[in-house]
């Protein structure tokens, strides 16, 4: 029969699995919201790098 101070051993091992699972999950989101930034940011630089200065709709300038 499990006693009071099995189950609170139990529960903690299970709160530290729970908090180390999270952790992880935290850094794999941070991770991911990184690489998106830096997607974004070089879409962005792409799209500048094709635009005519005059163009001030933000479209592609015609190929010459």
């Amino acid at each position: 029969m499990k006693t009071f101070s099995d189950d609170l051993q139990s529960l903690h091992a299970e709160s530290r699995t729970l908090l180390a699972q999270s952790r992880h999950l935290r850094s794999l989101c941070e991770q991911a919201r990184a690489e998106a930034a830096a997607l974004r940011a070089q879409s962005r630089a792409a799209r500048t790098a094709g635009r005519s200065p005059h163009d001030a709709a933000g479209a592609m300038s015609p190929a010459r």
